[in-house]
C-alpha cells in the first residue's frame, strides 16, 4: 500500500467539499405541443453554461441548438442541450406545496400539510392557487455532478408519481415514474430475496409519451395540450442496455451521493421554516397553462 505521508490530525471539513445544491444544473420538460412538436412529443433541456462545457452522454441523443429563455421575444436565444430521451439515474426527491395568495406572493410547505396547518409566520390561515413542486436528483452519464429535474404544476408532477388507479390519479396520464420503479424494485426483491431500492439502482429512460406510434396529448384546460413524460425501462437491442441495474460500482458511488448529499438536501423541505427560498430555481415553469409558453424557461 502507498505510503502518502499524510498526518493524522487534519481537521477536514467535509461540508467544504460537497457539491454546491445551489449551483446543480436544472433539467426541464418542455411538453406544451406548438407547431415544432406535433409529431415529436416533448423533449428535455439543460443549459449548455450550466454544465461547464460537458457533453450529456450517451453520444447522439443529445443535440445543442440556440434556445430562447424568458418570455421576451427579444430576449437572446443561448446554447442547450436538448434530447427527446433522457437517461438518468434518480437518487433523491423533495416535494412541497406553494401557495400563491392574491398578491402573488409564494408560500412554501411540505407536501402533506392540510389546508386547516398552512400558516403564514404571523400564524395567518395562507389561502390561494394550489401547486405541487418537485424536485428530483438524477446522475447523467457525461456529467460530474447531480442534475435536478425540475417539476412544478399538474402535468409534470402527474408525470412523476401518476397512479392511474388511484383516487387521486388520472387515466388520462400514464403510469408515473415513481410508482414504476417502485414496481419494479418490488418485483427485483422479490426474485432476489433481498430488499433492491428504487433509487440509486436503476438506468432509467424518460421519453415523450406515445400511443399507436403517435404522440399523446392531454388537454389540461385553458387550450393547452400536454405531452407527458414516460419511462422506457426495456432492455437488449436497438441501442437498450443489457440490464437496467446500474452496475455494482455505479451502485455504490450513487449509494454514497445519497447518503452524503441528497439526504440533507430533500431534509430542507421537510419543514416549513427550512425550505422558505430553497430550492426555487428561476428555470423552472411557473404555468401549465398557455399563460407562459412552455418553450420557454422563465426567469
Amino acid at each position: 500500500m502507498t505510503d502518502f505521508n499524510i498526518p493524522d490530525d487534519l481537521q477536514i471539513d467535509d461540508d467544504l467539499y460537497r457539491p454546491d445544491v445551489k449551483s446543480m444544473p436544472i433539467i426541464t420538460w418542455h411538453g406544451k405541443a406548438n407547431d415544432g412538436n406535433s409529431e415529436t412529443g416533448g423533449r428535455w433541456a439543460i443549459k449548455a453554461d450550466a454544465i461547464e462545457g460537458q457533453t450529456p452522454l450517451p453520444d447522439g441523443w443529445w443535440k445543442l441548438i440556440d434556445m430562447r429563455f424568458g418570455v421576451d421575444p427579444s430576449a437572446p436565444k443561448e446554447p442547450t442541450w436538448v434530447t427527446h430521451r433522457l437517461r438518468c439515474v434518480p437518487i433523491g426527491i423533495r416535494r412541497r406545496q406553494i401557495i400563491t395568495d392574491e398578491f402573488n406572493r409564494e408560500h412554501y410547505f411540505p407536501q402533506m400539510t392540510k389546508k386547516t396547518a398552512r400558516l403564514d409566520a404571523n400564524g395567518n390561515l395562507v389561502e390561494g392557487k394550489y401547486q405541487n413542486h418537485y424536485q428530483v436528483m438524477v446522475m447523467v452519464d457525461g456529467i460530474a455532478e447531480p442534475l435536478i429535474i425540475a417539476l412544478r404544476g399538474y402535468t409534470k408532477t402527474m408525470c412523476w408519481d401518476n397512479n392511474p388507479n388511484s383516487k387521486f390519479g388520472s387515466k388520462d396520464f400514464p403510469t408515473g415514474v415513481e410508482p414504476t420503479l417502485i414496481k419494479l424494485a418490488a418485483d427485483a426483491s422479490k426474485a432476489k430475496k433481498t430488499r433492491i431500492p428504487w433509487m440509486c439502482f436503476w438506468l432509467v429512460d424518460l421519453v415523450p409519451t406515445f400511443v399507436n406510434n403517435a404522440a399523446h396529448w392531454v388537454d389540461v384546460g385553458h387550450g393547452t395540450w400536454m405531452n407527458p413524460f414516460v419511462t422506457d425501462m426495456r432492455t437488449g437491442g436497438d441501442g437498450f442496455p443489457q440490464s437496467r441495474f446500474v452496475g455494482l460500482e455505479n451502485f455504490l458511488h450513487y449509494q454514497n451521493l445519497r447518503r452524503e448529499v441528497a439526504m440533507d438536501w430533500e431534509a430542507k423541505w421537510s419543514d416549513a421554516s427550512t425550505m422558505s427560498g430553497d430550492g426555487a430555481y428561476d428555470y423552472e415553469s411557473k404555468s401549465d397553462t398557455n399563460e407562459t409558453p412552455e418553450d420557454e424557461i422563465p426567469f
